[in-house]
């Protein structure tokens, strides 16, 4: 449940590990190493597999005010994330595509600002690498990802 109400995506949950086999093997294995390089101690994942998934819950603001709170003071928030566009024209293709993607995606939206959400929420970005994730030709709405840590203020 996110935000008291039930979610159910039957389609994108039975379709979701197949294709996300598919995509550690076009690239997105050496950017989830990228992402847990040097973890020690008391790590929690929370996602769907493959890392944070700010895309696709409900309230974005909620769950990194939730994640901020688990968190010790100083505590790492690593995320990997595919993001709205920074150039306009494709920002505002992702809105329009964001009309549909959502009931077939799982609750995804490919226009949020994660990046700015993260630094909303109360959290320094300690680094943070931005680059297109293109594993096919339909994946270009989702392309804009970062992938990097933030510290618990």
């Amino acid at each position: 449940m996110a935000s008291g109400r039930p979610v159910s995506h039957p389609l994108f949950a039975r379709g979701f590990d197949r294709a996300a086999h598919k995509l550690e093997d076009r690239g997105q294995r050496e950017n989830r190493q990228k992402l847990l390089s040097g973890l020690a101690g008391r790590v929690i994942e929370i996602g769907a597999g493959n890392g944070l998934m700010l895309c696709s819950v409900y309230d974005q603001r909620q769950a990194l005010a939730e994640v901020r709170r688990v968190l010790r003071p100083g505590g790492e928030l690593r995320f990997y994330e595919h993001v709205r566009a920074q150039g306009r024209y494709a920002a505002r293709a992702q809105q329009a595509f964001d009309l549909v993607w959502p009931l077939i995606g799982g609750g995804c939206h490919t226009s949020r600002d994660t990046l700015a959400a993260i630094s909303e929420a109360g959290f320094e970005i300690a680094r943070c690498e931005r680059f297109l994730f293109k594993p096919m030709p339909l994946a270009l709405p989702t392309a804009p990802h970062i992938l990097g840590s933030a510290r618990r203020l």
